[in-house]
This record gives structure tokens, sequence and C-alpha cells, in this order.
């Protein structure tokens, strides 16, 4: 097969994975950077911004438990469809009703959406592309991620020059468009949402495997390391600028930049890694390869944080390599769309769980201790559930064999 051959008739899909990638984390990272121009308008207190700081993993979470069954009703397009749906809504309604109650639940309801879209697109891609996982999967994480980075930077000037309200609405248009490639899909192939409904691919004939996942060991393993991942990466972003300036003794900028350096390893990690995943028979490697790595970094912070922050972060930055690599190894260790569906649901529920509960308890820790020795311990004694998941990700297993009829 060709190279353009293997692509012809995909194109739309692929654009449609990528565009929906663009959007999944807007919504997360578009309001903190202006908050404060909000704020002069609609009060924001702390309460507020805690709430909307902790409800992007949970409604995460809430969509990985939801989504498979939706799926299995209602297709896979159909089923994301109304996940962009949910962004846009979102998005337009806390942009023109200002209103602080009318922001907390209209950004969860675009956080649900983009929860929807995180669990669908590994199934998306192993359904369209079966052949190109792993490239396929580093183009949308990477896309995903540069999103995440360039979003909070447009933010800020767009508001300063037309106002908040329009840096809010805008991103909702953006993802408005990630819509049209998949309403083209169901409009040009009526009956590929029907293939997901139909024995061997997934939806209501095998709507009993999203219910029985739980049962597959290799389901486990996969949450095990994506919830590391997602702890360690939520850890950073909530707690590290004040953890770093207490143990480290670094300016707020310094600490700002080596949060931002765990941002940018995302962008390399997320073009390497799925493309392993695709290719290696075992998981041990990555998977010891995020302990290390995550062991390293938490380590050294607890151990020598003055001597070198800016390793012990890379460290870290690195460890979260298995992100990534779960994304691909969703389409790899399933062998039908349902189970595909199934497996990425199961993994993202527990993964953004971990994701709302470490940083909670991380920060319950240094309160209640006045010091983060005991914050970064918990952070270490987190990886040793990936121990017997490298194990059980030694052997290459499908997780519908595991589930059973």
């Amino acid at each position: 097969m060709t190279s353009s051959s293997a692509w012809r008739g995909r194109l739309v899909a692929l654009v449609g994975i990528l565009l929906v990638a663009l959007n999944l984390r807007a919504a997360v990272v578009a309001l903190s950077p202006i908050a404060e121009q909000i704020s002069h308008d609609v009060p924001l207190g702390s309460a507020v911004i805690g709430v909307l700081s902790a409800a992007p993993p949970l409604a995460f979470a809430l969509a990985g438990a939801l989504t498979p069954r939706m799926s299995a009703r209602f297709g896979m397009e159909r089923t994301l469809l109304s996940g962009v749906a949910l962004m846009v809504i979102g998005q337009l309604l806390r942009a023109v009703v200002p209103s602080a109650p009318v922001i907390v639940v209209a950004s969860a309801l675009a956080f649900l959406g983009i929860g929807v879209g995180n669990v669908l697109l590994p199934p998306l891609v192993r359904r369209f592309f079966p052949d190109r996982i792993g490239p396929v999967t580093s183009g949308y994480v990477t896309v995903q991620t540069i999103g995440a980075t360039v979003v909070p930077l447009v933010a800020v000037p767009v508001a300063l020059a037309v106002g908040w309200q329009a840096s809010l609405g805008s991103w909702a248009l953006v993802a408005a468009v990630a819509a049209v490639p998949w309403i083209v899909e169901l409009a040009r192939g009526r009956g590929s949402d029907a293939r997901d409904r139909s024995p061997g691919s997934g939806g209501a004939s095998e709507a009993p495997l999203a219910g029985g996942i739980w049962r597959s060991p290799t389901a486990w393993a996969m949450a095990a390391g994506f919830s590391t991942t997602v702890a360690a990466a939520y850890t950073v972003f909530g707690t590290f600028p004040a953890l770093l300036a207490d143990v480290a003794h670094v300016d707020e900028a310094t600490a700002a930049a080596l949060v931002a350096l765990f941002s940018l390893a995302g962008i390399p990690l997320s073009i390497v890694m799925p493309p392993l995943a695709a290719r290696l028979r075992s998981s041990v490697g990555p998977a010891i390869a995020t302990i290390a790595l995550n062991a390293a970094g938490f380590t050294g912070l607890l151990v020598a944080p003055i001597a070198a922050p800016w390793l012990w972060v890379a460290f870290i930055a690195l460890g979260a390599a298995f992100f990534p690599y779960s994304l691909a190894l969703v389409g790899v260790r399933s062998r039908s769309h349902a189970g595909s569906v199934a497996l990425s649901g199961f993994m993202q529920a527990v993964g953004y769980v971990a994701g709302a509960l470490t940083p909670l308890l991380v920060g319950v820790l240094h309160a209640a201790t006045g010091s983060w020795t005991a914050s970064l311990i918990l952070l270490l004694v987190a990886l040793l559930p990936l121990v017997p998941a490298a194990i059980v990700l030694h052997r290459p297993r499908f997780v519908e064999d595991e589930v059973g009829p």
C-alpha cells in the first residue's frame, strides 16, 4: 500500500481529529490568564477560582464514565459531536452572560465536552487509522499540547484589545469549526456510525464490555500509568510554583519558567512516544522509565532541592511520557471499537480522579505539616502501583480477552 493510498479517503477524519485535539484544553487554559480582568466586571472570589481549578479533572473523569455508554447507543461520531456542542455552548455562555454562577456552570459544560473528546479520540484513531495509530496519535497529542501552550498566550492580548468576553467567546468559534469535518463525515457516510454498533466493532451489541472493563488487568495497569502522569501534571500546575519557591528558593519568574518547562516537554514526548506504543510488544520499558524519572525528580526535590531544581523538574517532565504512550496504547490493546472506547473511558475516569485528588492531598499535607516533605513522599508513594502495572503490561494482551463474554 502506497503512502497516498493509505491516507486517501480518510483526510476528513484526520482533519476532524486534529481540530478537536486543538480544542481539548482551550476552555481550561483560556480563563485563568484573564481572571483579573474578568473580576473587574464579575467578582470571582477564591471559592469560585478554586471550583474552576478543580472542575476540569472531575469533569474529565465523569466523561470517562459516561462516554462509553453514550457511544454504544449513539455511535462515536454523534457522541463526539455532542461533546463539541458542549464545548461551544459552555464557552459561549460564559462569554455572553457575565455572572459568576453562569461562568462556573458553563465552564463545567465545556469541560465535560472536552472529556468526551479525550475519551473518543484514541478509539477514533483506531477506527479510521488502524495502520497508523502511532503517527496519528502523535499528531493529535502534539496539536493538543501546542493548543494548551498557545491559547493562554493569545488570551491576554485579545482580552486587552477587545475585552475579556471576546477573548473567551472566540474559542467557542474555534470549537464550532471542529464540528464541521464530523458533520461532513456523517453526511457522506451514513453507515459509518452504524459500524460502531455492529458486532465486533463496538456499540450496543458489545455494551456490556463498558461495564465489565474493570475486570481487565490490562485496563487497570494502563489506568495506573495514566493516573501517575495525570496526577503529577496537575500537581505541577497547581502547587509547584509555591513548592519550588519554598524548597528550592527560586523567585516567582523562575518558578513559572520551571512549570513552563514541564509543559514544553510534552511536545517532543507527544511525537516520540505514541509510535513506540504501536511497535513495542511489551510496555515494561516505558512503565519503568516513568517510575524512574518521576522518582528521581521527586527525590531530588526532597533531598537536594536547591542543588538542581531545573534537573529535578526536567526529570518529572520526562516522566510524563506515559501520557501520550497510553493514549496510543488504547488502540493497540483492544480488538474492537467498543473495546477501545471502554478502555479509553475507564483509563481516563480513573486517571482524572487521581488528577483531582492528588493536588488536593498534597495541599492538605503541606497545610497540616508546614513543609513539603510529606507531600513529596506522597508523590513518591503514588508511583508504587506502576510496579505491578509494569508486570501486567509485559504481556501483549487485549482487553476483550480479559473481560470475556
